[in-house]
């Protein structure tokens, strides 16, 4: 499990998100990512404080979990739909 930051260029700021590998992932292989949106009034912590969410990444998934902030992290119709590659 880890807390990081990344530059969305789409809402002009700083996002955090918590992220949950399985334990072990051959080199190169590649994983089904889930995101998980907390509700309102919550936080990026939420899913695996308050949940057993982690065990998911157990059977092969990374979990994704980004911080809201409220309506501002809606994309704008404009906005552009790049992909993101976050590696540790």
């Amino acid at each position: 499990m880890r807390d990081a930051t990344f530059r969305s260029a789409a809402l002009g700021r700083e996002m955090q998100f918590r992220v949950i590998l399985p334990l072990s992932v051959p080199e190169g292989q590649k994983l089904p990512v889930v995101y998980l949106l907390h509700g309102g009034g919550g936080g990026f912590r939420d899913w695996s404080n308050y949940s057993e969410v982690a065990r998911f990444a157990e059977g092969g998934l990374v979990l994704v979990m980004p911080e809201g902030g409220g309506r501002t992290t809606r994309m704008p119709p404009t906005a552009p739909r790049t992909g993101m590659k976050i590696t540790f």
